[in-house]
Parts: structure tokens; sequence; C-alpha cells
């Protein structure tokens, strides 16, 4: 009963217009789960975004999204492995994201090479917080092999498990230019719902 009290309190004070006002920008996510695919509905400030990747896929998530903001919409593809190891309580992961986007915003189609290192700990029932590090490098247009480094993202979250098939992920998200400046704050809370 304490979790589903602390998960009301957490999404109200995350939706708070006080807490949005220290923030850039707040985003809500719904994902829907299954053993062998996953849906994922996303809304922020300024766009939405819909997401249908694999789960459980023996060598990698595959995934194709769509992003609109009311005046441009992009495509993208990605294939993201994963290399995880568990030492004690924490689980430390590398998920190198590769992927191709095109759209309104590209002038042509865009390579993207996204490698994500993290670490979550599992020491608890209440929650798996974690933290994630992000390099996101992408193709300038007119040659999707020349890779330049685009922003990097810095992730704070928690992942509280509210019964066997419901999870609430709230995350701080900061992202940065390439030389990790001109920082924009975002916070954002994902709802996932298993089947």
């Amino acid at each position: 009963m304490t979790k589903y009290f602390v998960t009301i309190i957490a999404v109200a004070l995350f939706s708070s217009v006080a807490v949005a006002d220290d923030f850039d920008n707040t985003a809500l996510t719904l994902a829907v789960e299954g053993t062998d695919y996953g849906i994922e509905l996303s809304a922020n400030e300024t766009s939405r975004s819909f997401e249908l990747h694999t789960n459980d896929m023996p060598v990698a998530q595959y995934a194709v999204g769509m992003t609109d903001n009311e005046s441009a919409r992009d495509w993208s593809v990605s294939v993201t492995p994963s290399v995880s190891q568990d030492v004690r309580s924490f689980t430390l992961y590398v998920e190198p994201l590769f992927g191709l986007n095109w759209g309104d915003n590209h002038d042509k189609t865009q390579l993207e090479l996204t490698p994500t290192i993290g670490a979550s700990y599992h020491g608890r029932p209440e929650a798996i917080p974690y933290f994630e590090i992000t390099g996101r490098n992408v193709a300038e247009a007119g040659d999707i092999f020349d890779i330049e480094a685009s922003e990097r993202i810095a992730t704070l979250g928690a992942i509280v498990p509210v019964n066997p098939v419901v999870d609430v992920d709230l995350m701080m998200i900061q992202t940065m230019d390439k030389e990790w400046d001109n920082a924009n704050r975002q916070i954002e809370a994902k709802l996932s719902i298993k089947f």
C-alpha cells in the first residue's frame, strides 16, 4: 500500500507547476510491454512521439519510431544491442544504438550512433535507481558516414514497481551540447504496463 501512496505523491509532484518551472520541459510516456514487443507513446511541451520495439530478442532490440511537433514529422529505425554485467547489487550496462533518421527536419537520411552506458541498483524492492550517460552522434546532411558529436545526455531516475504488471519510471534528464555545455533540463514520468 505504501508503494501506491509514494507513486501517487511522486507523480503529483513531478506534474506540479512549481516543479515544472524548474525544468525546460516536462514529458509523460505511456508504455505497454509484452514479452515479444512493446509500444511507447510520449508527449512533452513541444512534440509527440510513438515507438514500436521488440523485447527479449537474442541480439538486440529493434525499433521504429515517429516524432511529430505539428510542423514537422520525422521517422527512425534503430537497432540497439545490449551488454550487461551484474556486480553485487548493481547492473552495469552498455547499449549502443545504431539508427537511421529521416523526415521533415533532415535534408537527407541521417545515420545515428548513440552509445549509452549506465548502472542500476537492485538492492531494494521499493525502487530501482539508475544513472545513464548517453553520447548522441549523427551524420551531417550530405554524407551519412561523416558522423560528428551532436549532444550529451545525463539521466538520473528510479523505477518504482507498483505491482507485478505496472512500473513507474521517474527521471530527470539533462541534455547538453557536444562540449557538455548549454544544459536543457527535462523531467519525465513513464508508466509501463506489462501484459
